[in-house]
């Protein structure tokens, strides 16, 4: 296993000063949000073990930032295999906080399936719980999570599907928020009155 630190800086009078050293394994990815009036960060944990040249399974973790300790507290440990992102997804209604994911791409030990997964906060345990699985035909590239005024999506990206779009929606359907949307591009179209755009796919 390959042990690494995620070092923490804090700015002041024009100078950067360590303030935390976080224990990781071979971390490979961050992310980092505003979500419910405190600062969340999420290492993404690759596991990867250089002298079997394989994927292992480890943990990927929550953070939330304590003013008072003034450094992140462990909030949720993940379990993950081949991780190859994350992403911190804030969704605001009316102008006031109303949900957040912490999500997570993986494609397991041998890189041969792609499986996203959404841990959903939970305000009044101030932790998040896994809610939602989606499984993806191929190994998944990145993932990439956005909101605009009308709409909150997750991108996923894989070789064999090119870029879907994942949207949020207000009021559950089958019991799950998390849809693949059809039409995303003639939603966005819409949005912006562009009036040309493209599907892309990954080659």
């Amino acid at each position: 296993m390959h042990k690494t630190d995620v070092l923490v800086y804090a700015t002041g009078n024009g100078n950067l000063r360590k303030v935390q050293g976080i224990p990781a394994n071979a971390a490979s990815r961050l992310a980092l949000e505003f979500v419910d009036h405190h600062w969340t960060l999420v290492i993404g944990n690759s596991g990867w073990d250089s002298k079997r040249e394989a994927h292992c399974e480890t943990h990927s973790s929550i953070y939330h930032w304590s003013s008072q300790r003034n450094e992140f507290i462990l909030t949720r440990e993940v379990q993950t295999t081949g991780l190859v992102d994350v992403s911190l997804l804030s969704i605001d209604k009316n102008g006031y906080f109303h949900d957040a994911y912490a999500v997570f791409a993986e494609n397991g030990v041998d890189g041969d399936f792609g499986r996203v997964s959404f841990y959903r906060y939970n305000s009044q345990a101030d932790t998040y719980l896994l809610y939602q699985n989606i499984e993806v035909n191929g190994p998944v590239s990145a993932i990439y999570g956005f909101s605009l005024p009308q709409f909150s999506y997750l991108v996923v990206v894989s070789p064999e599907n090119g870029l879907e779009f994942y949207h949020y929606l207000h009021a559950e359907v089958n019991n799950a928020l998390i849809h693949l949307h059809q039409n995303i591009l003639d939603s966005l179209r819409q949005l912006f009155g562009v009036k040309n755009y493209l599907n892309y796919n990954i080659c």
